[in-house]
């Protein structure tokens, strides 16, 4: 689930319809609106875009799974990624401009960021490891995320402008701590 950025409304995926749609609610839990109707498809991990107007959310349609935009106020989906990859888990920055997420396009999980405007694409990570949950820094300047390149599921902290890599906690045992 995620919260509008005005607290009004929460978003979420329900099987609710025989199939995973995207719903969204007012935060008291009345008027359920479903806000996607596929038979073919399986919209998972909606975000609200930091002015509330859309929603980025993850689809897995034709066995790949990309990401998509719902305009709220039209309906109108717009694909933001395409070919064979799997797209998860994305996460809007402060000032909308950008989106994180994680894909296989390179074999393992690593971030990328896409660049809403122009479409331009950044690989964030290369570390021959599964990467995933992107959140940004309030200022936008980092993600944290987690990772298993050492072994078990840690929290990581990446400093966009170098694409630093942090780690935060550090398990013995395999734990996830997503």
């Amino acid at each position: 689930p995620a919260w509008s950025p005005d607290g009004q409304f929460l978003a979420f995926a329900s099987d609710r319809s025989g199939d995973f749609d995207l719903y969204q609610m007012r935060a008291d839990g009345t008027e359920v609106v479903r806000l996607t109707s596929s038979p073919i498809a399986t919209d998972v991990q909606p975000v609200y875009a930091p002015d509330g107007r859309s929603i980025v959310y993850a689809s897995l349609r034709e066995g790949a799974t990309h990401l998509f935009q719902l305009d709220l106020a039209s309906g109108a989906d717009t694909a933001l990624t395409a070919g064979e990859s799997q797209n998860r888990f994305p996460a809007f920055s402060p000032d909308g401009t950008r989106l994180a997420f994680a894909s296989n396009r390179s074999g393992d999980y690593e971030l990328y960021e896409l660049e809403l405007a122009s479409g331009e694409l950044r690989r964030l990570t290369d570390s021959n490891a599964q990467n995933g949950s992107p959140a940004y820094s309030p200022d936008g300047t980092q993600l944290l995320f987690d990772s298993n390149r050492g072994g078990t599921y840690d929290l990581y902290r990446l400093t966009l402008a170098t694409r630093g890599v942090t780690p935060l906690t550090r398990s013995t045992a395999p734990l996830l701590n997503g």
